[in-house]
């Protein structure tokens, strides 16, 4: 590292997000999401779309893919290499011509479901990657359809879900929860109905939800959002629930921040903002009290009509998958204010300031341990994108004091050699992509060997080495 006056202001072109704090560094951000492919394919479709959900997944060995529905397959598709996406296998869904999949990833399985004609549960075994998939299960027994799945721990939750009777006519339910102690065979655990209240349907579906903790928040469309304890799951029982809330309009969608104190949801309808409540009350079980409370409404565009179709929360950054405005970034370090950082429009066709209909962008992943994000665009198929911060550092550089880390690239041993004049303690941290502390420890300064977590990917990361008066910081490189 570069040990003259120089350095005070040193511009790392570096893909992350997040530093520790401290008495002597400050920092400011400036964020482009940058497209490094984008993979389309000539395939049926149904009017105008070709694709619809999508999710990720990391293998034991860092290879990172992208499971990406159309409207009759499941595209596995490895994005490693974030610039040459490669189809690794295309597994065809039980019915085709199906406007809504949707999956989820148990360790090595993958779960898949569709929401229209003669559909099942579909699993597949993801460890033979990058060779192909294996199918492991394909039944409609425990559904038939769902609109969307979501897991938590050992339970599968389906949403809007629906099964075949005996007599071969169906038989809904708002939700449906299965055991995953065998992932290959779910078991059935329950059903949950229609609640009734004065003799009136409390609401009449479980569009999405998302699930904490044993804590389920239903998104139940022009209902409102219902949240339950789930932590008896044959027998959940009602907690509170969000109705005519500000700008209230088809209830989505959700997710919580990464503390569990906010949920954040969308509404599926034009000129509505996405919302966040307070939900610590409903965390705290020995409350009696356990109302959310509403916080801020904030959107892109919305005045316009334009709409909020998934949220998700990595680190301190809320990913939002915007039909007409793509891949849209809010900074949640303050929940209470939420600052737009960037965006990117997978979606160029609709005319500047124009916004009708639900073309666009369907869902995104930030969730690949390297930062790289992955988005689903129903017309424009997958796009691949990093995200880029220029970070701007005011460092302590004490010229006495000599930071060298080797080797880098690093494999899975580092060692870092920090010189000093006298003796002292000082702080190593690795952040990943997104901000996120992976590693922090303290040792005295010498040369010191760090064993990188298993779970560190490969990719570009922040190290940073602080003492007493000084604070230096390195761009690592992890290979595999």
């Amino acid at each position: 590292m570069r040990q003259n006056k120089n350095c005070f202001l040193l511009f790392l072109y570096i893909l992350t997000i997040g530093i520790s704090t401290n008495s002597f560094a400050q920092k400011t951000y400036d964020y482009k999401l940058r497209l490094c492919a984008r993979l389309d394919l000539n395939i049926p479709a149904i009017g105008s779309q070709k694709f619809n959900d999508i999710w990720g997944w990391t293998s034991e060995n860092g290879r990172e893919y992208a499971i990406i529905g159309s409207v009759d397959s499941t595209y596995f598709v490895e994005v490693t290499d974030p610039y040459h996406p490669v189809i690794r296998d295309v597994e065809a869904g039980k019915a085709a011509k199906c406007i809504h999949r949707d999956y989820q990833t148990y360790q090595h399985y993958c779960y898949a479901v569709a929401d229209e004609g003669n559909s099942s549960l579909q699993i597949f075994d993801l460890r033979f990657l990058p060779d192909s998939v294996h199918k492991v299960y394909d039944s409609d027994t425990l559904v038939k359809m769902a609109h969307d799945i979501f897991i938590s721990g050992k339970h599968l939750f389906f949403a809007n879900s629906k099964r075949l009777r005996k007599d071969h006519s169906i038989s809904r339910y708002v939700m449906t929860v299965a055991s995953l102690d065998n992932p290959e065979i779910p078991e059935f655990i329950n059903n949950l109905y229609p609640t009734r209240i004065a003799g009136s349907l409390l609401f009449n579906e479980v569009h999405d939800l998302y699930v904490n903790n044993d804590t389920a928040y239903l998104n139940c469309g022009f209902d409102g959002l219902f949240i339950y304890d789930y932590r008896n799951a044959v027998w959940p029982t009602l907690i509170t629930q969000i109705q005519n809330y500000p700008d209230v309009g088809y209830n989505h969608s959700c997710w919580a921040t990464q503390d569990g104190n906010y949920l954040v949801f969308t509404d599926e309808t034009p000129k509505k903002e996405v919302k966040i409540y307070d939900i610590k009350k409903v965390r705290d079980t020995a409350n009696k009290k356990h109302d959310a409370d509403f916080i801020t409404k904030f959107g892109s565009h919305a005045a316009k009509g334009s709409i909020a179709h998934n949220p998700f929360v990595r680190g301190d950054l809320l990913f939002l998958s915007y039909y007409h405005d793509g891949v849209v970034v809010y900074d949640l370090k303050d929940a209470t204010n939420p600052k737009l950082v960037t965006s990117y429009d997978t979606y160029p066709q609709n005319d500047t300031d124009v916004y009708s209909g639900f073309e666009g962008c369907w869902g995104v992943y930030p969730y690949l341990n390297s930062g790289t994000i992955i988005a689903s665009d129903m017309s424009n198929g997958l796009f691949v994108l990093r995200l880029d911060t220029f970070t701007a550092i005011h460092e302590i550089i004490k010229p006495e004091v000599r930071v060298n880390v080797f080797p880098n690239p690093a494999k899975d041993v580092l060692w870092v050699d920090v010189l000093t004049p006298n003796p002292e303690r000082i702080t190593i941290t690795i952040n990943d992509v997104l901000g996120i502390e992976i590693y922090r420890n303290d040792f005295m300064n010498d040369e010191i060997k760090i064993n990188l977590p298993k779970n560190m990917g490969e990719g570009i990361y922040l190290l940073s080495v602080s003492g007493k008066g000084f604070r230096q910081t390195v761009k690592l490189i992890k290979s595999k």
